[in-house]
């Protein structure tokens, strides 16, 4: 517990690098490839390269500008079905789907489905896929806690729901990549 302005100082320039990395989740570790995502990178050179890079190619002002005619092609995608649905709209659902599609678009030259009708409908397996990939990153496992206990996910379906999520997800990559 940080109590003084004094030690906040002490912590933040002093000790920085103490702090700043972050730990290796069980369910993070398989979906970055062994942590070497930008997310889920340790703090250090290789993570500064990659940070690198992604501020150039993909976070610079210039760059998100370029998207700028897709999130607005999207944004009246998403309007124009709510405005035309005689059904109730989940907008958490909508606003997810949303921000999928323009990330997709960016991403793959192209969305992984259509925006929702008025029967909810929308998702592809892709958003299944990523729905699963998010429960799992932001689940429980006893071994993020206890690493020396990473046998116990065996036997709670853990690492199984973890690899075949991982499967599915590598075969998108795949096709993408094939594409």
């Amino acid at each position: 517990v940080v109590s003084s302005a004094h030690m906040a100082r002490e912590i933040f320039k002093t000790h920085d690098l103490v702090f700043s990395g972050r730990p290796v989740l069980y369910a993070a570790k398989k979906f970055s490839y062994n942590c070497s995502s930008i997310s889920f990178a340790p703090y250090g050179e290789y993570w500064r390269e990659v940070r690198k890079i992604a501020m150039l190619e993909l976070l610079s002002a210039k760059r998100v500008q370029t998207f700028q005619a897709i999130r607005d092609d999207e944004v009246t995608l998403m309007v124009d079905s709510i405005a035309h649905s005689s059904n109730p709209i989940n907008l958490s659902q909508l606003t997810l789907l949303l921000t999928n599609n323009v990330i997709c678009r960016v991403a793959f030259g192209e969305k992984q489905s259509d925006h929702i009708d008025g029967k909810g409908n929308g998702k592809s397996k892709f958003h299944e896929i990523l729905g699963e990939t998010q429960d799992l990153l932001g689940g429980f496992s006893v071994a993020d806690f206890f690493p020396w206990m990473e046998w116990f996910n065996k036997f709670n379906g853990l690492e199984t729901r973890l690899e075949k999520n991982f499967r599915e997800l590598d075969t998108f990559y795949d096709k993408v990549i094939e594409e």
